[in-house]
């Protein structure tokens, strides 16, 4: 996903609209570039696209685009990163794992760690039928995520973390996920080598 975004970016920018979403051809052209679409839809309004405005905000967030003069251009990083593979999954491992607040990167590093290490839900447990999505492997993970942010006395609303408490853990898998079919990305864990390697890079980045 990082990879075509900054491909559509280029040499010129993405023109933005007025209210500041991405043209919709540009966002068509990343929505179905980068792996991240439905098999229904066009995925030209970034508004309607949580999963394009969040590559996006990543992408920010790792300062590889900015906006500039109505256009989302390249930033040197940026550049780097289109020409270097190794740069740029240094770029998109680190945005995996920073966030703007502890709480955030807590999820964030607790999601990667579990994945990085190839954890799979027990479906055999009583907690696993009696959750309802006994097939869900991500329900059971972001579950898994919310128990441990609780046993590290991360708290919601007085009382323990929810399973979609954390925001940070749907960035991630939306991401990491691109490429797999639907609806299966959606439930469940991305099992690519390239996405796991990418869990490992971001925590260990030496």
């Amino acid at each position: 996903p990082w990879s075509v975004l900054l491909q559509t970016a280029g040499a010129d920018g993405i023109p933005l609209t007025k209210a500041g979403w991405m043209a919709p051809a540009a966002c068509e052209r990343i929505w179905h570039g980068s792996g991240l679409a439905w098999d229904y839809g066009k995925g030209h309004r970034e508004q309607l696209t949580p999963e394009v405005a969040i590559l996006r905000e990543e992408c920010v967030r790792a300062k590889l685009i900015r906006s500039f003069k109505s256009h989302l251009v390249l930033t040197p990083l940026g550049r780097r990163a289109a020409a270097d593979d190794a740069v740029l999954a240094a770029a998109a491992a680190d945005c995996l794992v920073t966030d703007r607040d502890d709480f955030g990167r807590d999820a964030r590093v607790l999601t990667l760690l579990l994945l990085a290490g190839g954890w799979r839900p027990d479906t055999s447990t009583i907690d696993a039928v009696a959750s309802g999505y006994p097939t869900a492997d991500q329900h059971l993970f972001r579950a898994e995520v919310a128990r441990l942010l609780s046993s590290m006395g991360w708290r919601e609303n007085g009382g323990p973390v929810g399973d979609y408490g954390p925001a940070a853990v749907s960035r991630v898998l939306t991401l990491l996920t691109a490429g797999m079919p639907h609806p299966a990305r959606f439930r469940e864990l991305p099992t690519a080598a390239g996405a796991r390697h990418l869990a490992r890079l971001a925590l260990f980045p030496a």
